[in-house]
């Protein structure tokens, strides 16, 4: 994984240097090509600074531990150290596996999200409306932009059928 992170660090030095290059600067749909990519790699490449700058604190938290020199209120503050160090790389780790996994193609599409009252009458129709309600504040949330393309009300004010597409 270190291998991999390093040719994605390396990657985007390159694509740095190419936004800096008079050549490119010529060429819009190359410079949004290049801005584009590199911004994909930009987090992977923080995470694994943060990851390196993590790594050398907790080498200098064990010299500190090794060290039979250091006074013992010196080591109890690095022994604390490195337990809080480890468990911020592990999350780091964590956090670099999943800026990892592939992209899927469909994550930048439309859909097109469906809700239908189900057996249980108006309180299936209130239910309904309810997930509309859920689903449309989360997709403001993210700054998706939604529109109903079909509704069916219900009697007493829910949906029996709500059709949306999110963007």
């Amino acid at each position: 994984m270190l291998q991999e992170l390093e040719s994605i660090r390396e990657k985007y030095e390159k694509l740095t240097q190419c936004l800096a290059d008079s050549r490119f600067l010529a060429d819009p749909q190359k410079l949004k090509e290049i801005s584009k990519e590199r911004a994909e790699l930009e987090p992977v490449v923080v995470k694994y600074e943060q990851l390196k700058k993590v790594r050398r604190d907790i080498e200098g938290s064990r010299e500190i531990l090794n060290d039979p020199e250091a006074d013992e209120e010196l080591k109890q503050l690095a022994e604390a150290e490195l337990k809080k160090l480890e468990k911020e790389e592990e999350q780091i780790l964590a956090e670099l596996k999943l800026l990892l996994l592939p992209k899927d193609p469909n994550d930048e599409k439309n859909v097109f999200l469906e809700i239908r009252a189900g057996a249980g009458g108006d309180e299936a129709s209130l239910f309904a409306q309810d997930l509309f309600r859920m689903y449309t504040r989360f997709a403001e949330k993210k700054g998706w932009k939604y529109e109903v393309m079909q509704a069916s009300y219900s009697p007493i004010g829910g949906f029996k059928e709500v059709i949306l597409n999110i963007r």
